[in-house]
Formats: structure tokens, C-alpha cells, sequence
């Protein structure tokens, strides 16, 4: 038998079913966005690491050439080296179902059923491939448009073609998914290998360090030592890359877009408690007569905090109670869109206690403070004033200037001016309405804009490349002959001959820095837009000088104009080192480390002067859905011109790749800035039926002296629209430094670039219709109440 005090809430929460769903709602909003997060960034965290470390991951990977097994137990050995494994890996090319011709990076193992290091597990089909065979990574088939059982097409180096079933598929948590990459991921026996005229010896070792070398310093030491006794033992080593140890490669863009949606979900949180205070601020206006009742049969104010303390847990735990399972099912949703993103497979989802823990003791604990201060205000109220209110229509409110400003206002139609000024009669109400959209909205438009910021530092990323195609060749070429033949084929409007090479700065205590990419472009060339950051770019009559990007400052931070830069040079064979003038910084943007020379100059340096093994071009028609049928022709005329082409690759397709990727990020964001704006609908609606529910006695007046059902719904319609109208003028203003700043978190953070504010004014503009929509949709359940309101209610208005 429940005591009368919990009958009294009992029968509150039953009577105003409405109110109760209202609060009930705006509590569970924040709990909700809390728990999507958590859980999603705990499950995503523990998943993708546990699957990571499942597979034995290479503590480095060493690029090389020529490498037999007698070298792979010779390196096991080596100081430092726990493990060590061979493969072979060829970069060709895969045809797909439509006829166009893929990246396709083939591997080979020693033996399948016992990898080491970098485990690759058997999906469907065959295990180990078949002889003559191929299986294909499992997110391939969706890129190629081929299944099981089909016939693939690969072209090896020498142009020729071979057929290959796909005889299955398998899991490779070290690629990428490939329609993230839009590469493709075979894997071979080794008896295949010579039937598809490429060499047995292994490309690709990978290291696993003992325990005592766990650092990045300490693994990359080892790695390079590796690399130098490779290259005394007479084998090719050009370099080597070591991941953060422990981690998912993925991790360094997973955890940041994590961290942000938990800020998105702490503004949530925050915006919640904005709702509360005001839905606890309408129970007690119309408890105020209860209030007063209480405190005369000698009810003390302690008592009756205590009972609307309790009937916010109340509302606390219901909430919960569609808080938890909903965000449950929405963090399942979120974890397995991710994890198909970074392409690992979440083994086991359940909530975690810890969130779970903390669900509670927001769901609990948030309402009961967010709601103490209308609830001690609330109950200070004297039994006189208690009960001779109807509502807190009774109590007088300042005439500010603003107030005095509205009454100046002239020709506006009454119902007009009557909604306008009883927009601004609750100020501290309003402000908190306003704080509650106006964030809202300014996120949302924040988020557009960095969207629109994104696809405009990718556009820039392109244009920086001023080209339509890039094609290579199987082999260098004289210069004068590739531009001969490109400027015979009228669909080149101009083609440049560029080179790029292999570099690694060394230090002057002897260590090696991360690989850089040299690049060659002929003097005066027009295919690149360099974007200035400090010094100049190369004058064609530099000798020694370089211009190193932004991304190599990422890499070696003490570089300078005016500094000496002393790099190794990759020659396949050989390495060669030279100290080179840095003369300018260029903008890197989205293009990786690159330093830059003259082509004659570093061709000399590399011993083929005169000489390129890839072309720059770009195109009579500028329309790009032409390009694709463009360069298949281009590849043919080439071909028959005796100049073997390798590969092509559209700009365009750069565009729509990065764009996917970019998207992910997107969708994310979205998904948060549409919650946030529900959030300030629930709280618009709240402000809205408090304003009524005081108002009570005004509608009953208004109806007494003729006033239609429609007028007074349009009035109170008109009040939130007033509302929603003022929220957008403030949530425009404020989303233009915010979206600034969400432009330096998403740039740095995961793009690892600064990215081209853009402020979204379509974005802003699809803001007003949705907080409009919301303001109508807000409003409308107060307004039908409103305009239900009769004399006989007024008098009977407790």
C-alpha cells in the first residue's frame, strides 16, 4: 500500500499524462545520447583492439626485394627480433565486372595454415588458395561486382593477362576496406606465382620486436637495422613503416570522431537540463493551489521539496527505462556501422556496466539538481499567495525597455502583437528556451558547415593537382617521345612528364625520418597550383633547391626556409644522399609528405636524365563523366604506340573516394546535430505549454468577449514561431565561430589537416525550415489546448 505522498505523485503523473511524457522525454534524451556514445566508443575501442591483436600484427613491416627463407631465419636472429615472416606482394591490376581495371595488391604466403604474423582468417569458400587460383579480401567483391565462382581478369607486369577463379574469400584486418580504398586484395599460393611470371622471392617482411623494444624509437632502430643487414647481405631494402603498437591503424581516425560525438553528447546532456527546469517550472504552476493547501493543513517546506524531489526520480527512473534499451539498440547500430567501416567484426555486444552505472546516476542525479532550483523556488511561496493564484498569472512582471519598446509598436495586426509581446512576458523562461535552440541549431549548422569545409578542402586538394588523368608507364620512357606521342591524340589538350621518387631525411645523430615522396615536375609546369605557405616555389635554374609541404612538417617539425635538408635517395639498387636548400613550404592538403625539385636536377641525382615513367594530363573535354571512356582510349593508343601503360587514375574518382570516406565522418555528426534538435523541440514544447497553462485565465477572457478557436491557435502557433524565428537569427550567429572551431577539431584531428572554412548558408537556411516545422509541430498540442479553454473552465480553474 503506497503511503499518501506517493499516492500524490502517483496521481499527478497518471492524470497529466502528456506533461509526464514530456519530462519524461526530455530526461531520457540525455541519457540517451550519453549511452549511445559511451557505449559505442567502449564496444568500438575493446573490439577493434581485440580483433587487432588477434591477428599478430607485425610490429613493422620492411619493404624489399629478392628476400629467400635462408634470409627470413637469418633476420629471426637479428638483435631485437622476436619473429619474423616473408611475403610477396605485387602491385597489379584486377578487371571488374564493367570492364574497367582496378588496383589489385596481390600476396603471397608461405604457408596459410600457419601465419605467424599479420593473420589473415578464411571467410567463405577454399582455404588456402588453390593452385591457379585467387581469393580476394571480403569487402573486394562488392568493389570488383563479383562473386565466388567468378572469373578475374589480372594484368601482370609484362601486360600480360591471366584468369583466375575466385575461389573464396578471406578477413584481412590490416587493408582497408575496399570501397573506402577502392583497391582490390588478392591472395595466391606460391606455386602460382611462377604460372603468372612473378617471382617467388619475398617483397615484405614483417618483424614482431621483443617485448624489451616497444616504443615507436625503439621498434623503427630495430626495423632499420634490419633494413641495413638486408643490404649488406646483397638484398634490396628501400624502407620500412611502423604503426603505433597496440593500436588499430584505424584508431587514429576512430578515436577522434569518438571524442567528438562525446562532446556532441555532453551538449545533449546539457540541453536536457535545460528541459527539465522548465517542465519541473510547469508542474509546480499548476501545484501552486496543491502548494498552498499543503503548507495550511501545516505541511512544512521540507516536506514538500522532498515530494517533488521524489517525483523527479520517479521521472528519473522511467525515463531509464526508455532511455537504456533505446540507446542499446542505437549503440549496436553505431558499432556495427563502424566496424564495417574499419572492417572488423564485433564478436560480442553488451552493454557495459560502467555505462550502464553512469546512465543511472544521470537518469537520477541530473534531474534532481537540474530541477532543486525551481523546486525551491517553487515551495517558498506562502499558503496565502498559494491559494489565491491561478497560476503565476497573478504574479507582476517587470516592464523592461524591451517591454516598453513593444508597446510602441504600432499597426501590427492584434493577434500579431498579442503573440509577440507574450513572447517576452517570461524572459528567464524564454532565455533558457533560446539557449536550448539557439545551441541546437548552431551545432547543426556548425556540422553542415564542416561538411561543406571538407568537400572544399577536398576540391582544393584536387585543383592543387591540375590535372584530369595520370597515367603510368611500365618502365621510364624518353621524355621527348611521351609528349611526341601525347600531343598526336587530339583528345590531350597537355600532358607533362613527371617523376617521383623514394626519400628519407636523416638526422645528425645518424637516424632515418619517416619516408617522404619526391616529385619531379618539369620547369614552368601548369599541373600543379602550389599554395604558398612561406619562401617560394623553384625557379627552373635551382640546382639544390627543394619546397617541402606542410606533411613533412608533421614529420620533422625543425625544418625552416633556409635550411639544409639532407635525404636518401631510393634508387632501387643503390642509395644515394644529398643535401638539398629548402627554399619554400607549400600547403599540404590531403596529398601526404612530399618535397619537391626540379626534374632535371633530381634526375641527374637519380641517373635517368631524360627520362619518365609517368605522364600528367589533362583533357579537351572538361565534362568528367567523359574521362573514364577517355582514358580507356588513352590506354589503348599507348599501348599500340609501344609505351605500355601500367595504370590510370581519374581525378574525379580521387573526388568520390575521399568523399565516401569523408561522408562517414558526416553521417556521424548528423546523426548528433538531428538529436540536438529534437532536444529543442521538446523544449519549445515545454516552454509552450506553460505559457498556456498560465495563460488560462487570459484565453477564457479572450473567448468570453468572442474570440474564435482559430484565433487563439493561431495565437499561440504565431508565439512559437516568434520564438523559433529569434532562436535562428542567434543560432546563425553563433554557428559562424563555432563552425570554425569544429572546422580546426575535425581538420587536425582526423584529417591531420587545416581545413577551408566554409560557412553552409544552404545549411543555415535548411535550419529555419526545420526549426520552423518544429516551432508549428511545438506548438501545436498547447494550441489545441488553448483553444479548448472555456468561460466555464476558467471558473472552475484550480
Amino acid at each position: 500500500m503506497l503511503s499518501p505522498r506517493w499516492m500524490l505523485i502517483v496521481r499527478d503523473l497518471w492524470n497529466n499524462r502528456s506533461r509526464t511524457l514530456l519530462v519524461i522525454l526530455s530526461i531520457a534524451v540525455g541519457v540517451f545520447a550519453v549511452g549511445v556514445i559511451m557505449t559505442t566508443a567502449t564496444v568500438v575501442s575493446r573490439e577493434m583492439t581485440e580483433s587487432y591483436m588477434e591477428i599478430s600484427p607485425a610490429s613493422s613491416t620492411v619493404w624489399s626485394w629478392g628476400v629467400d627463407e635462408d634470409m627470413i631465419h637469418t633476420l629471426k636472429k637479428a638483435p631485437g627480433v622476436q619473429e619474423a615472416e616473408g611475403r610477396c606482394h605485387f602491385s597489379l591490376k584486377a578487371q571488374d565486372a564493367a570492364g574497367d581495371w582496378k588496383p589489385l595488391a596481390l600476396y603471397a604466403l608461405a604457408d596459410y595454415d600457419n601465419i605467424r604474423l599479420g593473420k589473415i582468417w578464411p571467410e567463405e569458400g577454399a582455404w588456402p588458395p588453390p593452385k591457379h587460383q585467387v581469393l580476394v579480401e571480403r569487402t573486394v567483391l562488392q568493389v570488383l561486382d563479383k562473386e565466388i565462382g567468378d572469373t578475374l581478369v589480372i594484368e601482370v607486369y609484362d601486360g600480360k593477362q591471366r584468369e583466375m577463379i575466385i575461389a573464396g574469400t578471406v578477413h584481412d584486418l590490416n587493408m582497408t576496406p575496399a570501397p573506402l580504398s577502392g583497391n582490390a586484395y588478392g591472395y595466391v599460393s606460391r606455386d602460382s606465382l611462377e604460372w603468372l611470371g612473378l617471382s617467388e622471392a619475398y617483397s615484405q617482411i614483417a618483424i614482431k620486436t621483443t617485448p624489451d623494444h616497444h616504443t615507436v624509437e625503439q621498434i623503427n632502430a630495430v626495423a632499420q637495422q634490419v633494413q641495413e643487414k638486408l643490404e649488406k647481405s646483397g638484398y634490396g631494402a628501400w624502407g620500412y613503416w611502423t604503426p603505433e603498437p597496440g593500436k588499430h591503424p584505424a584508431d587514429e581516425i576512430i578515436s577522434p570522431i569518438l571524442v567528438l560525438l562525446g562532446f556532441l553528447g555532453a551538449m545533449a546532456l546539457a540541453l536536457s537540463g535545460f528541459l527539465v527546469i522548465n517542465t519541473i517550472t510547469a508542474i509546480l504552476t499548476q501545484h501552486i493551489r496543491y502548494i498552498g493547501i499543503m503548507k495550511t493543513v501545516g505541511g512544512r517546506k521540507r516536506q514538500i521539496t522532498a515530494i517533488y524531489v521524489r517525483m523527479v526520480l520517479v521521472f528519473g527512473l522511467l525515463s531509464l527505462l526508455i532511455a537504456i534499451p533505446l540507446g542499446v539498440v542505437v549503440a549496436s547500430q553505431f558499432t556495427q556501422y563502424l566496424g564495417r567501416v574499419v572492417n572488423f567484426d564485433v564478436a560480442r555486444f553488451a552493454l557495459p556496466s560502467e555505462v550502464l552505472a553512469v546512465e543511472v546516476v544521470i537518469g537520477l542525479l541530473v534531474p534532481v539538481l537540474t530541477g532543486l532550483v525551481p523546486i525551491v523556488m517553487g515551495t517558498r511561496v506562502t499558503a496565502h499567495k498559494a491559494m489565491s493564484a491561478y497560476g503565476l498569472a497573478e504574479h507582476k512582471v517587470r516592464r523592461g525597455p524591451l517591454d516598453r519598446l513593444l508597446e510602441r509598436i504600432r499597426g501590427l495586426p492584434r493577434p500579431l502583437m498579442l503573440s509577440l509581446r507574450n513572447t517576452f512576458r517570461r524572459k528567464a523562461r524564454l532565455t533558457l528556451t533560446l539557449a536550448t535552440l539557439t545551441l541546437g541549431g548552431a551545432i547543426f549548422c556548425g556540422v553542415l558547415s564542416a561538411h561543406a569545409s571538407m568537400m572544399h578542402t577536398l576540391d582544393e586538394a584536387l585543383q592543387y593537382w591540375n590535372s584530369d588523368v595520370n597515367i603510368d608507364f611500365r618502365r621510364p620512357h624518353r621524355i621527348e617521345k611521351l609528349e611526341r606521342e601525347a600531343a598526336r591524340m587530339p583528345s590531350i589538350a597537355a600532358a607533362e612528364s613527371w617523376s617521383f621518387y623514394g626519400a628519407y631525411p636523416l638526422h645528425e645523430d645518424g637516424s632515418q625520418g619517416e619516408q617522404v615522396l619526391m616529385v619531379a615536375p618539369p620547369p614552368h609546369t601548369t599541373m600543379i597550383n602550389p599554395l604558398l605557405v612561406e619562401g617560394r616555389w623553384l625557379l627552373p635554374e635551382d640546382q639544390n633547391a627543394v619546397v617541402v609541404n606542410t606533411e613533412v612538417l608533421k614529420q620533422e617539425p625543425d625544418i625552416q626556409v633556409g635550411d639544409d635538408l639532407l635525404l636518401e635517395l631510393d634508387k632501387g639498387d643503390t642509395r644515394v644522399e644529398r643535401t638539398w636548400h629548402v627554399v619554400g613550404i607549400v600547403r599540404g592538403v590531403m596529398t601526404g609528405p612530399m618535397v619537391y625539385a626540379n626534374q632535371e636536377v633530381l634526375m641527374r641525382a637519380m641517373g635517368r636524365v631524360g627520362r619518365a615513367y609517368s605522364l600528367r594530363i589533362q583533357l579537351a573535354d572538361p565534362d568528367p563523366t567523359h574521362h573514364k571512356a577517355i582514358a580507356r582510349q588513352l590506354e589503348d593508343d599507348f599501348n599500340r604506340a609501344g609505351l605500355r601503360v601500367r595504370r590510370w587514375h581519374l581525378m574525379s574518382d580521387s573526388r568520390e573516394q575521399v568523399a565516401k570516406q569523408l561522408n562517414i565522418i558526416i553521417v556521424l555528426l548528423l546523426s548528433m546535430a538531428v538529436l540536438l534538435a529534437i532536444v529543442g523541440g521538446l523544449g519549445l514544447m515545454g516552454t509552450m505549454s506553460i505559457n498556456v497553462l498560465e495563460r488560462t485565465r487570459e484565453v477564457g477572457v479572450m473567448r468570453a468577449i468572442g474570440a474564435t478557436s482559430k484565433s487563439v491557435l493561431r495565437i499561440v502557433i504565431t508565439e512559437g514561431l516568434i520564438v523559433a524565428a529569434i532562436s535562428w537569427l542567434l543560432g546563425a550567429a553563433l554557428a559562424w565561430p563555432l563552425s570554425r572551431s569544429l572546422n580546426a577539431i575535425v581538420g587536425q584531428s582526423i584529417l591531420q589537416t587545416s581545413l577551408t572554412h566554409v560557412f553552409s548558408y544552404g545549411g543555415t537556411g535548411l535550419w529555419l525550415v526545420i526549426v520552423l516545422f518544429l516551432a508549428a509541430l511545438a506548438s501545436m498540442l498547447p494550441a489545441r489546448r488553448a483553444s479548448r479553454v472555456t468561460v466555464r473552465d476558467v471558473l472552475s480553474y484550480e
